[in-house]
């Protein structure tokens, strides 16, 4: 098969992940570097569907049927760690006031703080749903990639994007 044929296929069945995923192994077979970008665009698919999936899975575990939150935070924790190294700040300014404090709620796109690297900010995400059980961090303190600046649990109610159930 040539690459037309592929592109004919492709426009005849749009969407078909199997011709798109046999089309970018026939490029990389052909030495086409379009080929590896093709194929990590349909990983990043993949990966997105599936963690949308799970995401739906739990919240709908956590709905029909309690858990033990306090093991499972136990065996994997939730810990929120530095992407890069840097100065730690916990407000937007220092004369407003932190982003978090211990016992908010944050849902995966709370900003928890800041880190300045090489005269860069970079906002930092909770990652996860949680309530804050601990800041590790102080407020100006030197972070390493990969330190953790905050500690989350799991809540023990099952939580809408936007709202804490009771």
């Amino acid at each position: 098969m040539d690459e037309h044929s592929f592109h004919e296929r492709i426009q005849s069945t749009p969407g078909d992940i199997d011709l798109l995923r046999e089309y970018a192994h026939w490029l990389v077979t052909n030495k086409d570097p379009r080929g590896k970008h093709l194929i990590a665009e349909l990983d990043v698919r993949d990966a997105k569907a599936q963690l949308i999936q799970s995401e739906s899975d739990l919240f709908q575990m956590r709905s029909v049927r309690s858990c033990d939150f306090e093991w499972l935070d136990s065996i994997l924790p939730l810990k929120v760690a530095s992407p890069v190294a840097g100065k730690f700040y916990c407000a937007p300014a220092p004369d407003e006031p932190p982003f978090i404090k211990q016992g908010d709620f944050c849902f995966p796109d709370t900003i928890i703080g800041i880190v300045e690297s090489l005269k860069v900010f970079h906002k930092i995400p909770a990652t996860y749903s949680g309530i804050v059980d601990e800041i590790v961090v102080t407020p100006g303190a030197s972070v390493t990639s990969g330190e953790v600046l905050i500690k989350l649990v799991r809540p023990q109610k099952p939580i809408a994007h936007g709202k804490q159930s009771n």
